[in-house]
């Protein structure tokens, strides 16, 4: 009895430690990509998503605190950022603070959160049209999700008021509304989705959302059909030939990398890889036909 009372015991205490360790999210060896989508614009025509990617970089003290400055770009080539305020975590990672460049400051992430608190004390300063407190926000469920081979914590944000809006939060990476965008769920802005599109650790990728096909999105970018049913490809993962068949005349076939970037382009239904001189990883195929334009996610190994 006593030997297992004392398993129990540090079994409890090797599980606070784990706890303990949350995953930190201000370094500079993280990239985040988010799409702004308005489903159309001000005169009522369909609106082309946009993206943005944020980073954090360099040490910068204030007040006596370290802060990383808040760095963000819509070049696609992520080479031109500029500096849209700050951030800091706590030494436990468990909270992340934002601070705007007019020196204003709030909590924006709490990872100690557990099933059924009330949200009511962070605010967002980069995004002051969002308070936490003017909503009645409860965790919803609190579980863990795959993030490139590893089990992040994460929970859901719900307004009791309006159950349809939630917001998920996954630690290390942020809101799937996008890092900075905390809290937009709740904004009651209508026709108008912001959404984590990917996210890198290291320059490696780590997440891509489901629905859609690129980490980056532009004026020239074009949203791809998804019923891609007439159009197969084999194999798949592949080291070095692609086979294209369809059951319409196939125009134009182009590899896209994760962020939009043409690769290739020609009139072939075969495609070598080893001709190509790229590096293992994912890529996506976009089909034309006298008929339509597809897309297809392809596996380099």
């Amino acid at each position: 009895m006593k030997k297992n009372i004392l398993l129990l015991f540090l079994f409890l205490i090797c599980f606070s430690v784990v706890r303990a360790q949350v995953l930190p999210m201000v370094v500079d060896w993280k990239l985040w990509s988010t799409v702004d989508d308005y489903n159309y614009n001000i005169y009522g025509e369909p609106y082309t998503p946009e993206t943005y990617f944020v980073k954090f970089e360099g040490d910068t003290l204030i007040g006596g605190l370290n802060y990383f400055k808040i760095m963000l770009s819509e070049d696609v080539d992520t080479i031109d950022f500029s500096c849209v305020g700050y951030a800091r975590q706590s030494t436990d990672n468990q909270k992340v603070f934002y601070r705007n460049l007019e020196g204003d400051e709030g909590c924006v992430y709490d990872f100690s959160v557990s099933q059924g608190d009330t949200i009511t004390d962070l605010y967002n300063p980069l995004r002051e049209h969002l308070f936490y407190d003017d909503f009645n926000v409860v965790v919803d469920s609190v579980y863990f999700v795959n993030i490139n081979g590893n089990n992040q914590r994460a929970f859901d944000l719900m307004c009791i008021d309006y159950p349809e809006a939630k917001e998920t939060i996954i630690e290390g990476i942020g809101s799937e509304c996008g890092v900075l965008e905390v809290g937009h769920a709740f904004s009651g802005a209508v026709g108008w989705s912001l959404s984590l599109l990917c996210y890198w650790e290291n320059d490696a990728l780590a997440y891509h959302a489901d629905s859609y096909d690129f980490c980056f999105y532009d004026d020239l970018s074009v949203i791809i059909p998804k019923n891609t049913d007439a159009i197969h490809i084999y194999p798949n993962p592949t080291k070095d030939i692609i086979n294209i068949s369809s059951e319409d005349i196939i125009t134009k076939i182009e590899l896209i990398d994760v962020n939009g970037r043409l690769l290739f382009s020609k009139k072939t239904n075969v495609l070598s890889i080893s001709d190509l001189e790229i590096k293992p990883g994912v890529y996506f195929l976009r089909i034309f036909t006298i008929q339509n334009m597809f897309t297809k996610k392809i596996i380099l190994k």
